[in-house]
């Protein structure tokens, strides 16, 4: 484990910009799609609340509960796309850097446009694979979801400590099963190819980097969070930007993460890659001719 992640920081350390790029493009890509939903729901709220009177007037109808539920109702397939769409960015993210950590590898000069022409080429197995994700993160996360509700229900007094502790280490839990669940078709799109090249000894390494660059970000997140709380900012540009610099810097675990996760993937390779025998070498040279 320490190996692999002197590995990743060396890796990261030398070509920082170049392989963080994606992983905060795909966060990006995340906030937009958060933003975009809380601006739908808002318009088709509104839209459901105002009625026309036959005078040609208008009025907000009363019973804003059941219109708040339609709206939800309304936007749950356009969230459903946008989710699927946001993980399509993160795996598109995945296969970048470990196609650019193969280029650096290899000691060629990473290019971005050359890279995402190769990716364009696994179009297809980078939608399955992020309907595997979207479909087994969904069923993992909705079953912790159910489990807790008893609790919020009998024990109304424990809803803070659920919050701040049980929903935390819900997501952990979540986080560490889909990983060891579909790290070997990660592995598999990474390779861009069909066999089944790894151990059980990185399929727990990956799931470790990916769990605990899950849990440094958190905590990071509520670190974060509680100094944005101390400023005094009213400018929307200046907030803008330090959300862009917080969601860079928090997320920075879990895109260390992802690079370990290409490094494991192509380790796999390089330690399967058919070796010459040994023993050939010492034929003479016309038994090998013949």
């Amino acid at each position: 484990m320490k190996d692999l992640w002197l590995k990743t920081w060396k890796l990261f350390r030398g070509h920082w910009i170049i392989l963080w790029t994606p992983f905060v493009c795909a966060e990006f890509v995340n906030l937009g799609r958060k933003q975009f939903i809380s601006a739908t729901v808002k318009v088709i709220f509104k839209w459901l609340a105002t009625s026309h009177s036959v005078l040609g007037g208008s009025y907000n109808s009363p019973d804003l509960y059941s219109i708040q539920r339609k709206a939800l109702l309304l936007t749950s397939p356009i969230s459903l796309a946008t989710q699927f769409l946001t993980a399509c960015g993160y795996v598109v993210a995945l296969v970048l850097i470990a196609k650019l950590a193969k280029t650096i590898r290899e000691e060629k000069a990473p290019e971005m446009s050359k890279t995402l022409a190769e990716i364009a080429t696994q179009w297809r197995d980078i939608l399955l694979f992020s309907l595997k994700f979207c479909v087994v993160f969904g069923a993992l996360a909705w079953a912790g979801t159910v489990a807790l509700i008893p609790l919020l229900v009998q024990l109304p007094r424990l809803r803070e400590l659920l919050s701040h502790v049980f929903l935390p280490a819900l997501d952990l839990a979540v986080v560490g099963c889909v990983a060891w669940l579909l790290i070997p078709a990660a592995f598999r799109l990474i390779q861009d190819r069909g066999t089944n090249e790894f151990s059980g000894e990185e399929r727990k390494l990956g799931t470790i980097f990916v769990v605990l660059g899950s849990a440094v970000s958190l905590g990071l997140g509520e670190v974060f969070h509680r100094v944005e709380s101390g400023f005094t900012i009213t400018s929307k540009a200046e907030w803008t930007a330090l959300s862009a610099v917080n969601i860079a810097l928090i997320h920075l675990p879990e895109a260390l993460a992802f690079i370990a996760l290409a490094l494991l993937a192509l380790q796999s390779v390089e330690s399967t890659t058919i070796q010459p025998d040994p023993d050939d070498s010492a034929l003479p040279l016309d038994s090998l001719i013949e």
